[in-house]
């Protein structure tokens, strides 16, 4: 493996773990200085858990003999003697291969029978069901043993035509994806449906995971591998041949993926692997270089890419056990700039995502936390006020004080009545608004699909029916969008109200937008459309594939259903903190004006202490909201810019409020 991947990686770790320390040193501060509440604790921690703990995926994409699986060799597997995964002429891999690593997890090989896609559970709902797989042991250290047990994804099995169309690898007219069959009327298929890969390993250690997917019938015959897993990774890899360029297949892959692109998914990265291939049919180096750029002119043409967005490489190069009988193979592989482009890709890109959620979720901790100081100070100086009015006043002053807060205590009740009737009603109008979008609507919307679907014969009606579906869900979305606009008007008209008559500093909560729902809804819909084209068209009449279609749809829509109401939630709480912000303080502060009425009468000589004690309060405040700027800007600093922190800026201890 080239160096630089695997020191940007070590420098990553590194830093992600010295950041998780710089976070748990100020929940410790916070805690310390009683500013830690559930809340608060909950997003440090998710966000200490994503720096510290995020998986990295990287999707190695391409069609049959491309070299996949050898570029996988080649880019992490490359210190073991001889290759792990298979990918010699005839034993190449041909069912989706996961390899990562969980501690505490047994080191083995875990392969789907590819039976199960007779049912309709997803992928993701086969991993819960440990007993349906194949598991067999790995010995990391044998790497005879590793290789060979590893070649067990190349299995295929002989079956006849009716049970390869019941599995989805054989149809009676044509398909890009549709096997043939031989002299005896059976069909190959592979015989495992997808592999699991547990090993140690420094990258898949540190949280990397690798996709290998082979073929277009794999990702045609499973949704979710481009829905899912191919759509979060951080980085995905076309292979493409450099004798073949792009074929017909290739095409149908890329084209299927650069349309993800458009909706959020990670722009594929482009490789023209096996340049041995063209070595062998160009003796002159001029010639194979020539040959080379119109390849890659070709690809970009094609695919609207640049050039330079095109790399070409040779993973065999790379793999040569003693590279000094060839030296200049492993210079012309090319794999050192692969790796420092994937490098640029997960590290360079993708930490500027992490870096703005990052950056965006300490900013508002400290608003939030900030505004909580700040109420404490304005108790403090109400508290102040009414000792200095003492000490001027005399026994008359005192009771025109005693006469001033029942005042406030009747105006205080008051205004508890109105907001009161306030959240009675805000109750109302969210479960309404929960109502509008709930679980039975989605589930009777997929049912009306399903039922198109599953009529016999040819599905005419199935786009239509479809594409009725998706505008349905778009107007109840709508109608959701309209209930959040009508409840976010009477807010602020009543917000404005109150703010008026009993002085409050009430301010406007930004509702949720539904538009990033709106994307994935329309996500949804491009992806499941694709699934519902000509070259789906004899599996649209397979009862279990339309069950796995309508199951895998309702799953999304459910969890789309899921962000919406968390994003509504979340705008609930944030209203009830607005009205439980301006409450809370208030009665604190009442009560505190009490306590401080009858000290007055009771200890006239403790005036003075008392009026010391709160200023001291006072300046600790001020001392906590700036220690608070402070800390809070070096964190978002080193999270921004990567520079390491001196811990003890966020080492100190409790200010005495």
């Amino acid at each position: 493996m080239a160096a630089i991947f695997n020191d940007i990686w070590a420098e990553h770790r590194a830093w992600s773990r010295d950041f998780s320390f710089l976070l748990r040193l100020f929940s410790q501060w916070l805690k310390e200085n009683g500013l830690m509440d559930s809340g608060i604790a909950a997003r440090i921690a998710s966000m200490e858990h994503r720096v510290r703990f995020e998986k990295v995926t990287i999707a190695f994409v391409a069609e049959c003999s491309r070299g996949n699986s050898e570029l996988i060799n080649a880019l992490f597997f490359a210190d073991h003697v001889r290759p792990i995964l298979p990918a010699t002429a005839g034993r190449a891999t041909i069912c989706p291969m996961e390899i990562g690593y969980e501690p505490g997890t047994s080191v083995c090989l875990r392969l789907l029978p590819i039976q199960t896609r007779r049912h309709p559970q997803s992928l993701l709902d086969w991993r819960a069901v440990p007993e349906a797989w194949v598991r067999s042991d790995l010995d990391v250290t044998n790497t005879e043993q590793l290789a060979s047990a590893l070649e067990r994804v190349t299995e295929t099995l002989q079956v006849g035509a009716d049970e390869g169309q019941a599995l989805g690898f054989f149809q009676t007219q044509g398909s890009t994806a549709s096997a043939e069959l031989d002299s005896e009327d059976l069909v190959e298929i592979p015989k495992w449906r997808y592999a699991l890969v547990n090993i140690p390993h420094p990258l898949l250690e540190r949280g990397l995971v690798i996709l290998d997917m082979p073929g277009l019938n794999a990702m045609c015959s499973e949704p979710q591998l481009t829905q899912e897993l191919i759509a979060q990774a951080r980085a995905v890899v076309f292979v493409l041949g450099a004798d073949t360029a792009l074929t017909r297949s290739d095409l149908a892959i890329c084209e299927r993926h650069f349309a993800q692109s458009a909706y959020g998914a990670p722009t594929p990265m482009v490789l023209l692997n096996q340049l041995d291939a063209l070595r062998s049919t160009s003796s002159v180096p001029d010639q194979m270089q020539e040959q080379i750029a119109r390849q890659i002119a070709n690809v970009g043409q094609k695919l609207t890419l640049e050039p330079r967005q095109i790399l070409a490489v040779t993973a065999k190069g790379a793999l040569i056990p003693n590279p000094n009988k060839n030296a200049e193979l492993p210079a012309e592989s090319c794999i050192n700039e692969l790796q420092a482009a994937l490098a640029h890709r997960i590290f360079g890109q993708g930490k500027q995502l992490q870096s703005a959620e990052v950056h965006g979720e300490l900013t508002q901790i400290h608003l939030d936390l900030d505004r909580a100081i700040q109420i404490r100070k304005s108790g403090i100086a109400e508290r102040l006020t009414d000792l200095h009015d003492t000490q001027r006043q005399s026994a008359a002053v005192l009771s025109q004080l005693r006469r001033k807060l029942a005042s406030d205590r009747r105006q205080f009740e008051l205004c508890y009545t109105r907001f009161s009737a306030l959240i009675a009603v805000q109750s109302r109008l969210f479960e309404t608004l929960f109502s509008t979008f709930d679980e039975q609507f989605l589930r009777q919307e997929v049912q009306t699909l399903y039922a198109v679907l599953a009529q016999p014969g040819l599905k005419l009606g199935a786009k239509n029916a479809y594409a009725a579906t998706f505008e349905r869900l778009h107007l109840r979305m709508s109608a959701v969008q309209s209930q959040i606009e009508e409840i976010q008007a009477m807010h602020a008209a009543t917000f404005d109200q109150l703010n008026t008559q009993f002085k409050f500093s009430l301010g406007a909560v930004t509702p949720p937008t539904l538009e990033p729902h709106r994307s994935e809804l329309n996500l949804a819909q491009l992806h499941h459309a694709k699934d519902l084209g000509l070259q789906n068209a004899f599996r649209l009449q397979q009862t279990w594939f339309v069950e796995r279609l309508s199951n895998e749809l309702f799953v999304r829509l459910a969890r789309l259903r899921e962000g919406v109401l968390a994003d509504l939630m979340g705008w609930r709480n944030s209203l009830a903190k607005e009205i439980d912000a301006q409450l809370g303080p208030r009665r604190v502060t009442l009560e505190h004006r009490r306590e401080t009425v009858e000290k007055i009468e009771q200890v006239a000589s403790g005036i003075e202490q008392r009026t010391n004690q709160l200023s001291m309060c006072q300046q600790d405040v001020e001392r906590l909201s700036q220690k608070l700027y402070e800390q809070v800007a070096c964190l978002i600093a080193t999270n921004d810019d990567g520079r390491k922190l001196d811990a003890s800026v966020l080492a100190e201890g409790p200010l005495q409020v």
